[in-house]
């Protein structure tokens, strides 16, 4: 429950850095309230992860650098939506938040987006 630690890292932790090449999806639990910043950054195998309605702050390179293909977002969260091709925005559409890497083709940014966030676009 609460923030994500900033410690939450595959990368900083022994015990979970030999699993990070095999977990393929994530669902973050209801009660967490922010993903920080890295959380799952470099996981080679990670294609799918849910957040829930709960969460209302995702801090840059959260994602930066796996292939992402799945990314829903609780219909009840107020703070995040994914539009219909994954890419990850703030509810309000202003802010792009992420793009997935593993996405391809031609795609145009709504007029809402006002903001790029700083590693929206990383490894893309």
């Amino acid at each position: 429950n609460g923030p994500m630690s900033d410690k939450v890292q595959w990368r900083m932790d022994t015990n979970f850095a030999g699993y990070a090449d095999l977990i393929s999806d994530v669902q973050i639990d209801t009660g967490v309230t922010s993903i920080a910043s890295g959380a799952f950054r470099e996981m080679d195998a990670l294609t799918d992860i849910f957040i829930p309605d709960t969460v209302n702050s995702i801090e840059n390179w959260a994602f930066y650098d796996s292939p992402i293909e799945n990314l829903v977002v609780s219909q009840d969260n107020t703070a995040y939506v994914t539009d219909s091709e994954g890419v990850l925005y703030t509810s309000d559409m202003a802010t792009l938040v992420y793009y997935p890497k593993t996405r391809q083709g031609a795609y145009k940014l709504p007029e809402t987006v006002t903001q790029i966030g700083p590693s929206a676009f990383m490894d893309s």
